[in-house]
């Protein structure tokens, strides 16, 4: 599903190209009020969804209302931890994110919208807690991805260089590495719905 007409248009013609046509579906609906009936799903996948919704708690509760008890969830977000932002000043959370809290306050303050429509980016532990909220238990999580890396928005290494960062610090964080295993650029996750979960 997806709230866009066009993406939905897309995602048609490419399941019709990998010849899912018949056995896959594809519609406008609204993530925040799904139609479909108590533990419709053994399953749902919502890669890159959470960044775009404006409640995600509301989204995630209905997500686990459709899922049948056992079912699974996988979701991502954007990670705003993500090593990347954190070593260069211009994106860094701690530094970027208390100024555009505190902007887009005073543009509402005003009866203005900010400009733009971005995606939100979440740290790990927010998303955890979405989804114990919603009734769901996490069983694994990683971060992914790392790079491409910049200093005051200036890129700092070429493709190539970056490509052999990123395999070699993923190789890291896949081990465990402690700053690296929370620092990708996408934070990843599978949580179930309990098994004896009332429907």
């Amino acid at each position: 599903i997806d709230s866009s007409a066009a993406m939905v248009a897309s995602a048609r013609e490419r399941l019709a190209e990998a010849g899912f046509a018949g056995t896959a579906t594809a519609r406008v609906e609204d993530v925040h009020a799904l139609s479909a009936p108590d533990a419709s799903y053994a399953a749902v996948v919502a890669l890159g969804v959470v960044p775009w919704l404006h409640s995600p708690g509301l989204a995630l509760r209905g997500i686990a209302r459709v899922l049948r008890p056992g079912g699974a969830l996988i979701l991502t977000v954007d990670n705003r931890a993500r090593l990347n932002f954190i070593l260069d000043p211009r994106y860094n959370p701690v530094l970027v994110y208390p100024v555009k809290r505190v902007l887009k306050a005073l543009l509402q303050r005003v009866g203005q919208r900010p400009l733009g429509n971005l995606p939100d980016v979440h740290y790990p532990a927010e998303l955890d807690r979405l989804v114990r909220a919603a009734g769901l238990e996490k069983q694994k999580s990683r971060t992914v991805g790392f790079g491409p890396f910049s200093f005051l928005g200036l890129r700092l290494f070429r493709d190539a260089r970056n490509v052999w960062l990123h395999q070699r610090l993923q190789e890291l964080a896949d081990r465990g590495v402690p700053l690296l295993r929370l620092t990708g650029m996408n934070y990843c996750v599978l949580a179930l719905k309990p098994p004896t979960a009332a429907v």
